[in-house]
């Protein structure tokens, strides 16, 4: 369903992009959800045809960083012009499932929590392809937030997630701009007594390009946002 540029959408889809020109028009096109609605693609100085794509899609707001700033200052800039009541976060790789957006986002309608996040862990029929490096390191980052806020958290870095709107007035200024933003961002929503549900979501193999994450560089930033988030 192509959003109605005529009513206020009560969802904003937020896709953060980087070089993701192949992927993109494939998570765009499966893009299915009964209610008003709008997509926001934040390009993050792709040096490929990620805007381009974009721009094909006239119902797409589409936002270009003219360098590339980073994961986490795309999702903030997609925040600052959001106009649902609901934001969903879905990545341009296309390894997370459009169609299970009406599924992400029934337990904040219900009325039962405040975030949800899509986690690859709960659902058995992921053939899961994950380095031995990456699953300590999130078993560790999930070890300390059970320990620091009694809450299992089985999928702290999964980028497909939604909120109430609402929720950014109790985390905002979020200052991570790279892959320390997830761990920000779910510290700041746990240090607020926001509520949180993970539920199962699929695990698509990549198709297009390579993972933007760098292992340790990027394991150091993470370490260091959760760090900061907690002890500050």
């Amino acid at each position: 369903m192509n959003p109605n540029p005529n009513t206020k959408p009560s969802l904003s889809i937020v896709i953060p992009a980087f070089n993701e020109a192949q992927s993109l028009r494939e998570v765009l096109n499966a893009i299915s959800v009964d209610v008003p609605h709008e997509i926001i693609v934040v390009d993050d100085g792709s040096t490929d045809n990620t805007f381009l794509v974009a721009k094909e899609y006239p119902y797409v707001r589409s936002v270009h960083h003219i360098l590339n700033r980073g994961y986490g200052a795309a999702l903030i800039t997609g925040f600052g012009i959001a106009e649902g009541d609901i934001i969903v976060t879905i990545d341009a790789d296309a390894q997370n499932d459009p169609k299970e957006i009406p599924e992400i986002i029934k337990p904040i309608i219900s009325g039962e929590t405040d975030v949800v996040i899509g986690s690859r862990y709960l659902n058995e029929s992921n053939d899961l392809n994950i380095s031995l490096i990456k699953r300590i390191g999130e078993k560790l980052i999930n070890l300390v937030l059970k320990k620091k806020y009694g809450i299992e958290i089985t999928n702290s870095q999964s980028g497909f997630r939604a909120l109430r709107k609402v929720v950014l007035e109790s985390v905002l200024p979020l200052t991570e701009e790279r892959f320390g933003f997830n761990t920000e961002f779910l510290t700041r929503v746990l240090g607020s007594g926001l509520r949180v549900l993970e539920v199962p979501k699929k695990e698509i193999e990549r198709k297009h390009g390579k993972s933007k994450i760098k292992v340790f560089r990027d394991g150091f930033r993470i370490v260091y946002a959760l760090i900061k988030s907690i002890l500050g």
